[in-house]
């Protein structure tokens, strides 16, 4: 501990208190957020079957006065996988603001994933954007929001479908071809299977997700997930499988669909844009996305564009 009395520790959710955690967060988030309900907070740090969340806390003699959820994921590229750790909830509460909290949590969640050989990663807004990138953040390119038009009908070829998934069925599906898919990308990509869906979708405590496969009998070819956003306007925040990548998830045929896809025409993201996609007129939604490699990894993979937006879509 500092002599003014601050430490900066990473622990798990149970050491540090849902409390303290809803406590701060009701210094930010209005009442009903996320952020300020237990089963949610339970959900995100204690639940995700790739490994229990932590946070990097700002103690005062004892008492949290800042945060920053660090939620593990497991990803492949090629026949590997590796722990990417996504940042989220930032905090500090504002009669500390002129502590420099921001950074000194950055410094002690950085240090962290060197220690172990873990990246981290993140969508950090334009507030925040210039405290990481000055910390040594590794900004890839982004993801624009566009409109996606609904996909035509699946031409009959070796009997595929599409078709929506239900909890239940989950057990029964064989996610096989899906991992061979993520294999073969060699590039990160969630190493979704059906545990991860089980978990980030269907058990999620405050939203309601749409999941739909790609499948072949029961075998598993690709699948993308959709909420809604706003009043008759749906969100797709997931999507896995190379015909999706190639012409994009289906879409609502009644409501209209918003995505967010990786931005083209740059090497390090050589993914292009299909037809179905346009851009929102009038306005320009970009996320910017760091993933900095531990000390000991000299940055690659260097192509990040197939991880998508469940891995930030909590709350």
């Amino acid at each position: 501990m500092a002599p003014d009395g601050l430490a900066i520790e990473i622990r798990p959710l149970d050491e540090i208190g849902a409390d303290a955690v809803v406590g701060l967060a009701a210094s930010y988030y209005p009442a009903g957020h996320d952020a300020r309900r237990r089963e949610y907070l339970d959900w995100l740090y204690n639940r995700n079957p790739f490994g229990q969340g932590r946070i990097v806390a700002a103690l005062e003699r004892g008492l949290l006065i800042g945060m920053m959820g660090l939620i593990p994921f497991r990803l492949r590229c090629g026949d590997g996988t590796f722990i990417a750790h996504m940042v989220v909830n930032v905090l500090t509460h504002p009669r500390h603001r002129t502590k420099s909290l921001f950074v000194k949590m950055i410094r002690v969640a950085k240090h962290e994933c060197d220690e172990k050989g873990e990246w981290l990663i993140g969508h950090p807004n334009d507030a925040a954007y210039p405290g990481w990138k000055r910390n040594g953040m590794v900004f890839q390119p982004g993801y624009d929001m566009k409109w996606i038009a609904p996909l035509r009908p699946l031409p009959l070829r070796g009997f595929r479908r599409r078709a929506d998934v239900a909890p239940n069925e989950l057990p029964c599906l064989d996610f096989g071809p899906l991992l061979q898919w993520q294999s073969n990308v060699r590039q990160p990509v969630i190493a979704a299977d059906a545990a991860f869906i089980e978990w980030r979708f269907f058990r999620h405590p405050t939203r309601s997700y749409r999941v739909g496969s790609l499948r072949q009998g029961n075998l598993v070819l690709g699948y993308w997930v959709r909420r809604a956003f706003r009043p008759m306007v749906d969100l797709i925040v997931d999507w896995q499988g190379g015909d999706f990548w190639k012409a994009g998830p289906p879409a609502s045929l009644w409501r209209p669909s918003l995505i967010a896809w990786p931005v083209a025409g740059v090497e390090a993201n050589p993914v292009p844009v299909p037809r179905r996609l346009w851009a929102l007129p009038r306005v320009h939604k970009y996320y910017r996305f760091f993933a900095t490699p531990p000390a000991q990894v000299d940055g690659s993979p260097r192509q990040w564009h197939l991880l998508t937006l469940a891995a930030t879509d909590f709350g």
